[in-house]
């Protein structure tokens, strides 16, 4: 099984332009997270801000986003790096937005 740090990765849940997001569970717990780790999509990206200045706006977000507590703001759980990159763990939620969407649309059609 592929790793980042100590977390074993179970799959790609998405990528953007600064970040992958996989999910993966934790070595001690058994915990399902969202593991999210810096990795521009394009070199241009690096070749404009450059890879330092990427990585310290990073630790910023993970940072920022581990201060909010809010139920619909998934928690972040840990941060570290791996081979010099750094990434965060968050709860990882299974409901895509369609979904609960549809729910929430239906639970008030009943009423």
């Amino acid at each position: 099984m592929k790793k980042i740090g100590r977390y074993g990765i179970r799959g790609l849940l998405g990528r953007g332009g600064m970040s992958v997001v996989f999910k993966a569970m934790a070595p001690v717990t058994g915990r399902i997270v969202a593991l999210k780790l810096v990795g521009p999509r394009d070199e241009i990206l690096i070749d404009l801000m450059g890879m330092e200045r990427l990585k310290e706006l990073f630790r910023q977000e993970a940072e920022i986003m581990g201060s909010i507590r809010h139920p619909n703001v998934a928690a972040i759980l840990d941060y570290d790096l791996h081979q010099g990159r750094p990434f965060y763990t968050m709860e990882y939620h299974s409901h895509s937005l369609g979904t609960v969407s549809y729910t929430h649309l239906r639970a008030h059609e009943t009423k």
